[in-house]
């Protein structure tokens, strides 16, 4: 049976809308262009066109398609190459077992030999190649695993270079060979039987490696010489783009601040498109314009803004310091800090006048005389602040006056954890951002001198705000609790009463019971129990902090104990002497804390006697809390824990059988 003839395949007309319409070039593969005319032209025309171009450029050619691969790379263009090469002032001839492309591309190209990874600049002219941290450790081992002949001489018949680690504490490498040399030095020193053999074999390696020594001087000299000048001319690249940046910049009304980061900002010539060593042309302007802008207004002018007013901060706090003294002890101790102070629309209407001239300390003594009412309406100020801010966190009418009650009598400051008191307004006075100390803490390398740098910075020239605090209300409400009052107790309610209590949370130890006023009560709240008002009080609602009030019989009987502690307190004052700062209102510190308090809150390193003074009327600081003793611990108070001896020592300890 014969097999199947195919039907002839008729080619169908083209449709009537194609007919007469020039067929489209076809697209050439993988997005190139279709080769030029150049081959068409005569020898001699393009060699005179490859004659101009440097090895770089020839390398570049050579890829453009195959034509010019196999004209490039045939022998018989090797002047080309020579050509190309000599156009580079002072670039020596390739090493004799070395191609002139090959020899191109390895100091120019700027790809690693081993995985072909971009931006490989070193070149390792002992290995003639270029090889990145991954491929080095891959293709190299140390000079100490060839062991061919004996331990001074290995070195010597094997090309190897010094790397240094960038490891810390690793030590130096002085020896790091090809695997494959070493493995081909290894299989030929097997094959040699006798020792003049092996003798021939190391003078003939030893002298190769000597030639090679000799020959890396010179093309490590040239290629450090060709890269100083090649930096040098995209340094002139660099500087004339910079340049046109600036004035692109000034059109748009970015002057002052690239006047300014000029000098202030050394991050701005590093930014990635202000550096780039790249003429800048309208398209390029156009792709970076933007991020640019977005670099200027969110980095350089918010920091040249702070600057400024860091310069400004600093005037103003001699001032203050000064104004301090005359007027804030005839004000209740309540003065604005600094920040506040500058922040201040008479302070700003003083440097508003003066229309960019340079401000001084003397600036500001036009405001002496009108000081008593700025500090009034500043004082007013904090008052209806503060209040706002209670009334909105405890939820409490808007007649109310909130400052008088218990549950607002105390404030947590955020930065340094302190317990601040609303009464007097002392959050608004309370200068933990203004103490060189807090940012010691946080930062480990501040100078006293450039503390207001660093306060500025956190806190800014800005009006007193209390959001810095935390109300702790939560504190107070078991206390309240356990006294039978209501919420809305006041704290002069609360210090009529003046209860006695006992923390029922366990936290004394060996039976003893320590008896606390209701200040002294939240304190010991705050710092023994802050765990289980966060996590149990808040979250589940039950009363974790338990709180029980002493019988009327017991806290009379306490009252002999408490005069005695006070009675101690005051006879160890007198023998101490009291020193204030002259620069503040500080006082009740001793000769170390106020030296240690001028240099951290004032900046003055070695402060004389001129600038604190005594203070032999400051009241004693008495501590009113007292600890009750089980009577077993009579003849045996060395059992008592380490807590209750300073109770016993400062006099406020009683056994149970006196109460």
């Amino acid at each position: 049976m014969q097999p199947r003839s195919k039907r002839i395949k008729v080619a169908s007309e083209p449709p009537a809308i194609l007919k007469g319409v020039k067929e489209p070039d076809l697209d050439v593969p993988n997005g190139r262009e279709a080769p030029c005319d150049l081959l068409e032209m005569p020898m001699e025309i393009i060699c005179e066109v490859l004659y101009l171009l440097l090895p770089l450029d020839l390398l570049r050619v050579t890829r453009i398609n195959k034509a010019f691969r196999n004209l490039l790379m045939h022998r018989s263009s090797l002047h080309i190459w020579k050509k190309a090469r000599k156009n580079i002032s002072g670039l020596p001839e390739p090493f004799s077992d070395m191609s002139e492309p090959a020899f191109a591309s390895l100091c120019f190209e700027i790809v690693c030999h081993g995985c072909f990874e971009p931006r490989m600049q070193n070149i390792l002219w002992e290995f003639r190649m270029k090889l990145c941290n991954e491929c080095l450790k891959a293709k190299t081992s140390e000079s100490h695993v060839l062991t061919v002949h004996d331990h001074n001489n290995r070195y010597c018949i094997l090309p190897h270079v010094s790397v240094k680690p960038t490891i810390p504490g690793h030590r130096y490498c002085n020896g790091l060979v090809l695997k494959s040399e070493a493995t081909r030095i290894k299989e030929t020193w097997k094959e040699l039987k006798t020792q003049n053999a092996r003798e021939t074999f190391i003078r003939e390696n030893k002298a190769r490696v000597q030639v090679l020594e000799k020959h890396v001087e010179k093309y490590r000299a040239w290629f450090l010489a060709f890269e100083t000048e090649r930096e040098k001319q995209l340094g002139i690249i660099r500087k004339q783009r910079y340049q046109d940046i600036h004035k692109k910049l000034e059109q748009i009304g970015y002057g002052d601040d690239i006047v300014w980061a000029k000098d202030h900002d050394d991050k701005y010539s590093s930014v990635a498109h202000i550096h780039e060593a790249k003429p800048l042309t309208p398209q390029g302007w156009n792709d970076i314009r933007n991020n640019i802008i977005e670099y200027i207004e969110g980095h350089i002018i918010p920091k040249r803004t702070r600057d400024e007013n860091v310069a400004f901060y600093s005037l103003c706090m001699p001032f203050v310091h000064k104004a301090r003294i005359a007027f804030a002890r005839s004000y209740g101790n309540v003065f604005p800090l600094t920040g506040c102070f500058g922040s201040l629309p008479e302070v700003q209407a003083i440097v508003d006048s003066l229309d960019g001239l340079e401000i001084s300390i003397e600036s500001f003594d036009p405001l002496i005389p009108v000081l008593p009412r700025i500090l009034a309406d500043w004082r007013t100020s904090v008052e209806k602040t503060l209040d706002m801010y209670l009334r909105q966190h405890l939820d409490l009418p808007v007649d109310s006056c909130v400052r008088n009650l218990a549950i607002a009598e105390f404030l947590l400051c955020e930065d340094c954890h302190r317990i601040i008191p609303t009464s007097g307004l002392t959050p608004a006075i309370h200068n933990c951002r203004e103490s060189n100390k807090a940012f010691q803490r946080n930062n480990g390398r501040c100078l006293p001198e450039d503390y207001f740098t660093i306060t500025l910075i956190k806190m800014g020239m800005k009006t007193w705000s209390p959001e810095n605090y935390t109300i702790l209300s939560d504190y107070v409400k078991p206390i309240l609790k356990a006294c039978d009052m209501a919420i809305s107790t006041t704290v002069q309610e609360l210090d009529q009463l003046d209860p006695r209590l006992v923390c029922k949370s366990g936290c004394d130890e060996s039976d003893t019971r320590t008896i606390y006023r209701w200040r002294d009560a939240v304190i010991h709240s705050i710092h023994t129990h802050k765990t289980l008002v966060d996590y149990w009080y808040r979250g589940h609602g039950i009363d974790r902090i338990r709180w029980e009030v002493l019988s009327s019989r017991e806290a009379k009987k306490l009252e002999s104990v408490e005069q005695a502690a006070d009675e101690y307190a005051i006879t160890q004052k007198n023998k101490q002497h009291v020193w204030g700062c002259r620069h503040c209102n500080k006082s009740g510190l001793h000769r170390d804390g106020i030296v240690r308090h001028i240099k951290d809150k004032h900046g003055m390193q070695n402060p004389d006697d001129s600038s604190f003074f005594s203070e032999p009327d400051t009241p004693a600081t008495i501590k009113h809390t007292v600890l009750v003793i089980p009577n077993g611990y009579k003849q045996y108070m060395d059992l008592l824990p380490r807590s209750a001896r300073d109770f016993i020592d400062t006099g406020r300890a009683a056994f149970q059988d006196g109460l």
